[in-house]
């Protein structure tokens, strides 16, 4: 899916403006169904002993940590703490944005996950919680909670961001 990002330019002295393609993004969406399925199949070569390339969460601790990242996208209500509603604009264009997650990189406190998980029920949990996300794709959406109004292509790419993350640092 392309994104394209424009350039308003206005010039002060006249009346006229143009309106300027500045770049075009070449994103990949959860809500289409190639990267939907693409995801499904990768969650799926996932085992119990899989093991993280970076990080501190074992697998099923990484299913539980995407699965609660995907439920907020889904619309789950959650207490946003106030350094996050302070960063939201930041942290939103860092979701959004093109670049990949970097290694290592700090999870907010309320997604952290630890203590023993079941991969076979977290693994599921996971599955279900994208297939909604994946269904749900044409309905009306509530604002994200940190980040607010999100498009369909902001919300679909973030996702795919996040979870091919994860994915990757487990080896799939």
């Amino acid at each position: 899916m392309k994104i394209l990002f424009l350039r308003l330019e206005i010039n002060l002295k006249s009346t006229r403006y143009e309106v300027m393609p500045v770049k075009k993004l070449d994103v990949k969406s959860l809500y289409e169904e190639k990267y939907y399925q693409e995801m499904v199949q990768r969650v799926h070569d996932l085992t119990p002993q899989s093991t993280p390339g970076w990080g501190k969460m074992d697998v099923a601790q990484m299913l539980a940590h995407c699965a609660e990242v995907q439920e907020v996208m889904n619309g789950k209500q959650v207490k946003v703490p106030f350094y996050m509603k302070l960063f939201s604009g930041f942290i939103k264009k860092m979701v959004t944005n093109t670049k990949p997650y970097t290694k290592n990189l700090p999870t907010a406190p309320d997604y952290v996950k630890v203590g023993v998980h079941n991969f076979e029920e977290e693994k599921q949990y996971f599955l279900d919680v994208l297939q909604i996300f994946f269904e749900n794709r044409t309905s009306e959406k509530e604002p994200h909670p940190v980040f607010g109004k999100m498009t369909d292509l902001e919300r679909g790419w973030a996702m795919y961001k996040h979870h091919d993350h994860h994915l990757k640092q487990f080896g799939v």
